[in-house]
């Protein structure tokens, strides 16, 4: 069991956590403040901040997983392009 999930380990940190990877950054990016996202034609863009050096950078993919909080949704600290739909704004305000 314990090698199984040493295995299991390993394989998520070279599929998620190791941020570059042969096609270019892919993975979990922390310390990275996300300050827009936009959607369009089935791609995705992520605009952030690096925390530590303040500098922009840009994520792309065929689709992101977003799992801010509510306080930062309320308070629009993230742009969404095209905008939410009213309904999801209503749930969270």
């Amino acid at each position: 069991m314990a090698d199984e999930l040493q295995a299991i380990s390993k394989r998520y940190r070279e599929t998620w956590v190791n941020p570059v990877q042969e096609n270019g950054p892919k993975g979990i990016f922390l310390n990275h403040r996300v300050t827009q996202i936009n959607y369009w034609n089935g791609l995705v863009n992520v605009v952030a901040i690096n925390n530590g050096t303040g500098e922009p950078f840009m994520f792309n993919g065929d689709m992101v997983v977003c799992t801010t909080s509510v306080g930062v949704l309320k308070n629009s600290l993230i742009e969404f392009n095209p905008p939410l739909p009213p309904w999801k704004v209503d749930a969270f305000n």
